[in-house]
């Protein structure tokens, strides 16, 4: 009996060092419901920084390859580019609603949208006169550790030079503001001759 539970014990510590791997039916193409930022070595991180990235489309046809705890593989087809989707580690949300916010089996329909999310989706960027929907198919969605929920009357997202507040009233942005003191806020810049 003591044997059983050793066996049983190691078994358990075993299963807790193992990672979740996501089975992925058929090879089904998807395409990305908002625009990713990757880095030049195709790693997006989950907080959607703005800094040193460039922007994959909204409606980019990909295949996921792999999905774990923590990273979605996936390959843009027309491309044949590689792309690693990282969860951080202040993200309280589960890969799968991460997969599920950002990709999908057809494009949202952008032409329906207002022209400024029409506009801000083409960018990349949040900006006054948008709609909330608008701004997560342009900027993605805000990092949940600092906008726990969609519906709060601000979302915050990491910008070029620090953290950036996109306000809302209802449902339409009023402001775009990067936030003083804010990590990598540099304030205005002074030249002088």
């Amino acid at each position: 009996m003591g044997r059983l539970v050793a066996a049983f014990l190691v078994t358990l510590a075993l299963a807790g060092c193992a990672r979740t791997e996501y089975v992925i039916e058929g090879s089904q193409e998807l395409v990305t419901l908002a625009n990713l930022r990757p880095n030049a070595r195709g790693v997006i991180s989950s907080i959607n920084g703005w800094r040193g990235t460039t922007i994959l489309p909204v409606c980019t046809p990909v295949r996921i390859e792999r999905i774990s705890e923590r990273e979605v593989r996936f390959v843009a087809t027309g491309t044949n580019r590689r792309y690693r989707y990282i969860l951080h580690r202040s993200s309280g949300l589960p890969i799968e609603e991460h997969v599920n916010r950002y990709f999908g089996g057809s494009c949202p329909n952008v032409q329906a949208l207002p022209q400024a999310d029409q506009q801000g989706i083409q960018t990349g960027r949040p900006m006054p006169g948008m709609t909330r929907q608008g701004v997560i198919i342009a900027a993605g969605y805000p990092p949940d550790h600092v906008t726990p929920t969609l519906d709060a009357p601000t979302y915050t997202y990491w910008g070029d030079s620090g953290q950036v507040q996109v306000s809302f009233n209802g449902n339409v942005v009023t402001n775009v503001a990067a936030v003083p003191g804010r990590a990598g806020y540099r304030g205005p810049r002074v030249i002088v001759r």
